[in-house]
């Protein structure tokens, strides 16, 4: 015989559950195929998705800490580029990971209702 979820248990099967944290949306999941929810490939899918939402946001993370350090870099190496010529290795190099952390800022977005999600926040919204 298959579990059907409540409403307070629905809301954690759509994009509302971003409201909660993913430790709520955790804990109902694991109490429905307990249950033995029907719809166990939804269950998986969600569990997917929220995998890969931590992956974009810890990529997101990693990105705007390259983006952020690569302008200094970019900056002294165009300012001592006389001086010294390994600065023309350096900017040269810090140029590339100043675009690949540009792309990829911009191919990681997030919303930051998703991104609270992501962080494990308990907080409701």
């Amino acid at each position: 015989m298959s579990y059907t979820p409540n409403a307070s248990e629905a809301k954690f099967l759509t994009v509302e559950r971003f409201k909660y944290s993913r430790l709520e949306t955790q804990a109902v999941i694991e109490k429905l195929k307990a249950a033995n929810f029907a719809d166990l490939a939804l269950l998986d899918q969600i569990e997917k998705e929220d995998l890969f939402l931590k992956i974009r946001a810890r990529s997101y993370r990693r990105c705007k800490v390259q983006f952020l350090v690569a302008i200094p870099i970019i900056f002294l190496g165009l300012v001592f580029k006389d001086e010294f010529s390994v600065f023309y290795l350096t900017t040269a190099i810090t140029t590339y990971f100043l675009i690949s952390s540009f792309f990829g800022l911009q191919s990681n977005k997030i919303s930051k209702l998703e991104k609270k999600y992501s962080t494990n926040s308990t907080q409701n919204y």
